[in-house]
């Protein structure tokens, strides 16, 4: 094929292609138009799905019941007080000891004895007070020179306002000079008592040692 005839092929589909346009718009005339179609946007990314986390549902707390205390036992009744009688008023003293009147019998103050001798010294004791003497009183040694006397002696039995003669064996120390040793009488209680205003004068045995 020549180039007049490529020119003339085409002169001919444009002729062609002018008719089928010129067709179409005497038809278009009176046609209906045709809708345009609304395009919808597609979304090439998809949505992103937000995953909301599922609430933890926490139970009530159970209430824990009170301990129960246990129950006391109901206070005692209390006891009747039985009255209170008035103290009893301080028993008097049934009786008193008093020595009185106390005299040497035997050994008067001052006698001279040899050294290292024995002898027996002598009293004779009024019972002044209103407690009757018995064999549990005594003649008991108080203070000063012992002269080898007993701790003590019995009494005999003297009522009060009566006498007692009372007698003691006692031994001279070696050495010359003057002794004197103190006495007094005891009562059943192991209570001392003498002569005097208060009762507590003890009386005594005096002597002098000579070679």
């Amino acid at each position: 094929m020549n180039a007049g005839s490529k020119i003339m092929r085409g002169g001919r589909i444009v002729s062609a292609l002018l008719g089928m346009a010129l067709l179409s718009a005497c038809n278009g005339a009176s046609a209906e138009p045709t809708p345009t179609p609304t395009l919808v946007p597609t979304l090439s990314t998809p949505p992103t799905v937000v995953v909301l986390p599922t609430p933890v549902i926490q139970a009530a707390p159970t209430a824990i019941p009170p301990a129960v205390q246990p129950t006391a036992p109901p206070p005692a009744a209390p006891k009747p007080v039985a009255p209170t009688s008035a103290p009893a008023a301080p028993a008097a003293a049934t009786c008193v000891n008093k020595a009185a009147n106390v005299r040497d019998v035997t050994i008067p103050d001052g006698t001279a004895v040899r050294a290292g001798a024995t002898f027996t010294k002598t009293w004779r004791i009024h019972n002044g007070g209103t407690c009757a003497w018995s064999e549990a009183y005594s003649l008991a040694f108080n203070l000063g020179d012992r002269m080898d006397g007993p701790d003590g002696i019995h009494l005999p039995a003297t009522p009060p306002g009566s006498d007692a003669t009372v007698s003691i064996v006692l031994r001279a120390p070696l050495n010359r000079g003057s002794y004197k040793g103190f006495w007094k009488l005891r009562d059943a209680s192991g209570h001392d008592f003498g002569t005097g205003p208060d009762n507590n004068i003890a009386f005594w045995v005096q002597i002098v040692v000579r070679r």
